[in-house]
């Protein structure tokens, strides 16, 4: 099994992107701002709503970023440029047509994965020397569509694109500059997840793997007896036993116990048409059987972000 592990995205990071920064107004100390008026912040690429009024008419401005902005601010997500690199799949960055996103993750960067994306290609260039060297690879594709058994299948049924992709094998440059582009021309394309990081191997996987979803839907009942279900958010379940030589126990053990609590991308079968087993998030639990002098058994409970 794969797991990769992210490099954060912070302005460093980040070098360009085809998405502009412009939800809403940026916040000014001179503006008046009443109860309900967003702003954005670029700095922490964060949307902020006015709880209470502020500004020179209305008792001195607040900074929805400082320590003053309790009772007068609140924090409604991630601006839709940067909504792809917070640590959540709820949140999509959109655009028309096509999203061309230019990172420099500043050290080896051997993986990358998209989630949740509703595109119809996808490329991705590396250059080395942060983008200015003599070196290039690009890797390009599109995300299939959904296997259809007959003809009334193929009439009526809602074309469903695989949204994931997991690539494993990009150059291994010391200071890569990583271009990505996602595109659905006439249409538009939206991104949960872009992650760039390193990659850790753990054995091999078993047959057996269980999957499915926690559904945080709701089944809401009025006074009268009329039913309304409310959709919300979900997130990927997946329990996998995995074979590992025993001589990696150790390095193993301490990997895991270093990786609680801690969203990473687990790829337990890294195989065209297996993506619905690519869990971004974390294990709840994991436990290890010594069965043999030459292997031992590690079983992980995953569980995504929503």
């Amino acid at each position: 099994m794969k797991v990769i592990i992210p490099i954060p995205i912070g302005n460093a990071e980040f070098v360009s992107s085809t998405v502009i920064e412009n939800d809403h107004p940026g916040w000014s100390n001179v503006t008046n701002y009443a109860i309900g008026n967003r702003v954005i912040s670029t700095t922490t690429h964060r949307k902020y709503e006015a709880v209470a009024a502020s500004g020179p008419g209305s008792g001195g401005a607040v900074d929805p970023t400082g320590s003053g902005a309790i009772g007068k601010w609140i924090d409604v997500g991630p601006t839709n440029r940067w909504a792809m690199f917070d640590e959540a799949i709820a949140t999509v960055t959109t655009e028309a047509d096509s999203i061309v996103v230019v990172l420099k993750p500043g050290k080896v960067t051997p993986a990358l994965v998209i989630i949740g994306a509703a595109a119809a290609t996808w490329a991705v260039s590396v250059t080395d020397q942060g983008g200015v060297g003599p070196n290039t690879q690009t890797f390009s594709g599109a995300f299939d569509t959904s296997y259809v058994d007959g003809w009334d299948e193929y009439m009526t049924a809602p074309v469903v694109f695989n949204s994931d992709l997991v690539l494993t094998g990009l150059p291994l440059f010391s200071d890569p500059q990583i271009t990505i582009t996602l595109a659905r021309t006439g249409d538009t394309v939206g991104v949960s997840a872009l992650i760039v990081g390193g990659l850790v191997e753990i054995g091999a996987p078993m047959y057996g793997l269980t999957m499915g979803i926690q559904d945080y839907s709701r089944k809401e009942t009025d006074a009268f007896g009329a039913t309304t279900l409310v959709q919300r958010a979900f997130s990927r379940k997946v329990e996998v036993r995995l074979q590992c030589d025993a001589i990696t126990l150790n390095s193993v053990y301490g990997m895991l116990s270093t990786l609680r609590a801690t969203p990473v991308v687990w790829v337990p079968v890294d195989q065209a048409g297996r993506e619905a087993t690519i869990v971004y998030g974390w294990y709840r639990d994991f436990s290890v059987d010594l069965a043999g002098p030459r292997h031992f058994f590690c079983t992980l409970q995953l569980e995504g972000l929503t």
